[in-house]
C-alpha cells in the first residue's frame, strides 16, 4: 500500500543534515516508536551516509490483525541512505526488513532547505505477503506512518533544542 507524507522541520538544512547523521537522534526518534533497545550505526561522510538500525518490535505493539499471525517479537533492520545533492538538498531511501515476518517497507525521500525551514517529502510502500488478509494489514500499518512522523518531529524538536 502506497503512502505519502510531507512535513517540515523548523531549522535550516545544515542543522537537519547534521541531526540525521547523529546516532543519538535516531535512537530518540525510534524510542518514540517504542523501539527502546535499538542499535544504531552511522557510516559515511558529510556528502553521503548510511544509517543502520537493528531493533526488536514487541509483538504486543503490532496491529491487532497482525498479532494473529505473528506471535513473537519481530527483529527488524532499518537502513537509510542519504546523499547530499546540493547546498540545501538531499535524497534518501529507507528500507525496513522484518525477520520472520512477511512485511516490507520502502520509501524515497527528498530533503529541501529554504531559510530556517527544511521540508521532507517521503513516499513509500508497505507490503504484507499474507494471502487474503495482507491488504488489511497493510492498511493498518500505513495508519501508523503519521504517528511515526509525529514521533520523528517530536524527537527533532528535542535534538534541535539540545544542539542550539
Amino acid at each position: 500500500m502506497k503512502f505519502q507524507e510531507d512535513y517540515a522541520y523548523p531549522a535550516a538544512f545544515d542543522r537537519i543534515w547534521q541531526m540525521y547523521q547523529d546516532p543519538d537522534y535516531t535512537v530518540k526518534r525510534l524510542a518514540a516508536a517504542h523501539l527502546d533497545d535499538a542499535q544504531v550505526q552511522v557510516k559515511g561522510d558529510d556528502s553521503k551516509f548510511r544509517v543502520e538500525v537493528s531493533a526488536l518490535i514487541p509483538a504486543s505493539d503490532l496491529p491487532s490483525v497482525a498479532q494473529r499471525f505473528v506471535k513473537s517479537d519481530v527483529q527488524v533492520t532499518l537502513v537509510e541512505e542519504w546523499t547530499r545533492s546540493g547546498t540545501d538538498a538531499a535524497t534518501g531511501t529507507s528500507q525496513i526488513v522484518a525477520k520472520g515476518a512477511p512485511v516490507s517497507f520502502t520509501s524515497q525521500s527528498t530533503l529541501t532547505g529554504a531559510g530556517n525551514e527544511t521540508q521532507r517529502s517521503m513516499s513509500g510502500d508497505v507490503k504484507v505477503s499474507i494471502p487474503l488478509v495482507g491488504g488489511r494489514i497493510e492498511k493498518e500499518a500505513v495508519k501508523y506512518v503519521p504517528r511515526l512522523v509525529q514521533g520523528e518531529l517530536d524527537a527533532s524538536s528535542v535534538w534541535l533544542e539540545q544542539h542550539a
